[in-house]
């Protein structure tokens, strides 16, 4: 950098000057400033000292932001920092201005640094702060994420302070429910710093036509006419930029200041209300599975087979209810148990129960068929069909199905396919659904068998099965082979943790076995569905995110064999424990838990195994066959998009194709009723919850056992009333799920479109997980879910991998925040503060 060339330059000097050099942030202020907007005076420290200062030192996207913070200035950037707060007047905000930030395509916005109140002897601290925080790990993550490389660049913009009355954010569009006829202002007494990170909540105002709404609330921090004010300048901002705006203002010696504007990246759609049509019965909220809303294509599937499955499993095993069903109530998922004869009633008392069973046909036929269930083991037949029938046979049509080359196919072809990719996942449906049965009935029996005979709580029992769900634990077995290859090729490794849009590319030139290794990894893991929506993108679709998970890895030091012998070491001394603690007992008590401990140690594995196959590849199939028919619609301008075949209907899609025929207006308005519903959660529950379910114990034996099984299983699935009691607590606290203690910044990961913000050693925090997450658990040191039983994915993955956990807390999204340190207790089922 030549010492020569001023780094400084004024506001009015910025005005006009490329993003490249003064910054995103700084550039729309210069360019507002100089069109009369009320923007305070101040300067920009441009990105060629940033540049020079980087090259200077030899940092790179490896270098800690500690290192950067410890540098000193360079002597004549120091000299030209000082004069011109010297000229401005102190205190100033000094401000990070990054190159990308608040451009419409990513905002960037909460990834860099701000200090305020400065004075001059602080100046170059600050400075260096606001630098060191482009080489922190997030947004380097971030940065790369958005398709870029290397260091993110960075200007500084530093203006004078302003003593603010009253400061906060403004919108002028809202950016919930996506109105642009709507300004959405929030606001707080003195500075608006503490609203902008999240760490209080302000006073809210829409403002419509002229007219200013307070939403209620115990803040007061705006009038009327002040909120007029603010939501006149935001809307003045948006006419200037042409586009939705988001800005930041203060109300300082009489009037409002515009501290920063930006676009509004990722503005809703308008919204089109949809009728919230309530059926009969007792519906609690399914979030466990379907935290989201389903697209339009996964919920004209999703029903289709899994409904009809479960009603026959529970007249195959003689259960006391007619089904479990599933429905979309507002466009969220509920589920529903419904009872014999279909309508909800009073469970009948103690001493009427036997005579209703001597008297009613249905009840009687139910129970012998339970009986002869139980007796004739069900259960472990249809754990032996899916080892010799079921799992060979979707194995091998999964891989015909995905061995076709779907972009040279025809059109009649290509639905042909789609077809056959429907019937692979409708098949694995029902499927999927009949083995909760099999599984339902072995784990009861092992838990029931350990809770009489040892009288050991129920988190001990899942000792005694640790390391035998293989699948929880394979795709981080071979994703670990890919870290060590990785660890070995130290070209590659700098590769991988440099990361970036052409990482893949390049990996391709410089280590060719490797790139070959991490493509044949995602073509067998990396396909399935993320979620349990074909809409959700696969793990295969980005790839940078594999080698950003790897780089975790690298940095963590994981080791998958150390930790599956770890898990298997507690399996066997939770085993020899519990035949110690047996020894005293009849012969009888130890053949019946010896059994019961053999047919559960053959069924926990499928729990997870038969998801790969009969949900997550199929959807995945379903997926790419859908995205080509989207990419043909697009091609022949009858959709915008490839992905909008998702707000299609599975047979709309096809229809689409053969006859041509436009879909915008039709995919638009299934947009806004989406934007709709995901603005309208729907409550925890509808209609009048029925009570307890009946007596069991006028039952015999094998029936009494099944249907005991069979609400076991249900709550260790969903733990519906755990999460609804813990939301409404005032601790983050929920299910012990994986036992240990560990201690971490939480970082919240809401959907599948986050993960690039995790790094090695956080605590993940998320709604909850699908079988697929678990490529994340080798860099995560703990789990903290929404939702979830005991049994659910999450936990039983959590317990594979020996990673501390807590689910269904009802509120962790929420309560806890990224960066917060915290201890999650998983034995106890806490979350505690530091």
């Amino acid at each position: 950098m030549d010492s020569n060339t001023s780094v400084v330059l004024s506001l009015k000097e910025a005005a006009g000057r490329p993003a490249l050099e003064v910054g995103g942030k700084a550039a729309n202020l210069a360019v507002l400033k100089e069109a009369g907007f009320p923007v305070p005076d101040g300067f920009v420290i441009t990105t060629a000292a940033f540049t020079g200062f980087v090259t200077a030192n030899g940092f790179n996207e490896g270098t800690s932001p500690e290192s950067v913070r410890a540098a000193g200035l360079p002597g004549h950037v120091t000299t030209e920092l000082e004069r011109a707060i010297e000229r401005l007047g102190e205190p100033v905000a000094v401000r990070s201005s990054g190159v990308s930030e608040d451009l419409a395509g990513a905002s960037y916005a909460g990834q860099y640094e701000t200090v305020l109140g400065v004075k001059r002897a602080g100046a170059e601290a600050a400075l260096l702060c606001c630098w060191a925080s482009a080489f922190d790990a997030h947004l380097v993550r971030y940065h790369h994420a958005n398709g870029n490389s290397g260091v993110p660049e960075m200007a500084v913009l530093v203006q004078r302070m302003l003593a603010a009355e009253t400061a906060g954010v403004a919108f002028s569009a809202n950016p919930v429910t996506g109105d642009r006829g709507e300004v959405v202002i929030n606001a707080v007494s003195g500075l608006g710093d503490r609203l902008v990170a999240g760490e209080v909540d302000g006073e809210q105002w829409f403002v419509r036509s002229g007219e200013a709404v307070r939403a209620d609330s115990s803040i007061r921090a705006l009038s009327s006419d002040q909120a007029l004010v603010v939501a006149g300048l935001t809307r003045d901002v948006e006419t200037h930029f042409g586009a939705p705006q988001d800005i930041e203002w203060a109300l300082a010696e009489g009037k409002v200041h515009l501290l920063q504007a930006r676009p509004v990246t990722a503005l809703p759609p308008p919204q089109v209300e949809i009728p919230v049509e309530v059926p009969e019965g007792y519906w609690e909220r399914e979030a466990s599975h379907a935290p989201r809303p389903w697209s339009p294509l996964t919920s004209s599937l999703t029903y289709e087979a899994r409904n009809p499955a479960l009603r026959q499993v529970m007249s195959d095993f003689g259960l006391l209810i007619d089904a479990i069903e599933f429905r979309e109530i507002g466009g969220w998922e509920y589920v529903r148990t419904v009872p014999l004869g279909g309508k909800d009633r009073p469970p009948p008392p103690d001493w009427l129960m036997p005579i209703v069973i001597r008297l009613a046909p249905g009840i009687r036929r139910r129970v012998r068929q339970a009986v002869a269930a139980v007796r004739s083991d069900d259960a472990g037949a249809l754990v032996d069909r899916w080892r010799q029938e079921w799992h060979p046979g979707l194995k091998s049509r999964i891989a015909a199905v995905r061995s076709v080359e779907i972009s040279t196919l025809t059109d009649t072809e290509l639905i042909e396919h789609y077809s056959v990719a429907i019937e692979v996942l409708g098949d694995g449906a029902r499927v999927h659904f009949t083995l909760h049965a099999a599984i339902c009935m072995a784990l009861a029996e092992l838990v029931f068998a350990s809770r009489e005979l040892l009288g050991w709580e129920e988190f001990r029992v899942w000792e005694l099965l640790a390391g035998l769900s293989h699948m929880s634990t394979e795709p981080s077995r071979r994703f670990g082979e890919l870290v060590g290859k990785a660890a070995a090729r130290p070209d590659t490794r700098r590769i991988v943790e440099e990361g970036g849009a052409d990482a893949v590319e390049r990996l391709g030139q410089t280590d060719p076995d490797f790139a070959a290794a991490l493509a044949s990894y995602l073509e067998e893991f990396g396909t399935r569905g993320l979620d349990y929506d074909a809409a959700t993108p696969t793990l295969a679709e980005n790839p940078e995110l594999a080698l950003a998970l790897i780089a975790d890895q690298l940095a963590s030091g994981f080791d998958a064999d150390e930790r599956a012998q770890g898990v298997d070491q507690a399996r066997k001394v939770a085993v020899a424990q519990a035949r110690a603690a047996l020894d005293a007992r009849p012969q009888a008590d130890q053949e019946r838990w010896e059994r019961a401990l053999a047919r559960a140690q053959r069924a926990y594995p499928v729990r997870e195994e038969n998801v790969f196959y009969t949900l997550n590849a199929p959807l995945g199939l379903v997926r790419y066959a859908a995205l080509e028919i989207g990419r043909r619609l697009a091609g022949r301008s009858q959709v915008a998009h490839a992905d909008d075949v998702f707000f299609l209907h599975h047979d709309e899609a096809a229809d689409a194709l053969i006859d041509g025929n436009k879909r915008q207006e039709l995919v638009a308005r299934r947009r806004a009723e989406r934007a709709w519903v995901e603005s309208h959660p729907g409550p925890a529950t509808y209609g009048k919850d029925p009570g307890p379910p009946p007596p069991l114990d006028a039952l015999p034996p094998e029936a009494r056992f099944a249907n005991q099984a069979l609400l076991w299983y249900a709550q260790r699935l969903f733990d519906f009333e755990q999460s609804t009691r813990r939301a409404a607590g005032a601790d983050v606290c929920g299910t012990a799920a994986s036992p240990g203690r560990y201690q971490g910044p939480v970082r919240v990961i809401r959907t599948e479109a986050e993960f690039h913000k995790l790094t090695a050693g956080d605590v993940l925090v998320c709604p909850i997980t699908s079988p697929v997450w678990s490529v994340l658990f080798p860099s995560i040191g703990a789990l903290v879910t929404d939702t979830g039983g005991i049994l659910s994915h999450p936990a039983i993955i959590a317990r594979e991998h020996r990673v501390p956990a807590v689910v269904a807390t009802g509120n962790a999204t929420k309560r806890l925040q990224d960066g917060q340190i915290v201890i999650v207790d998983g034995t106890n089922g806490l979350v505690l503060p530091t």
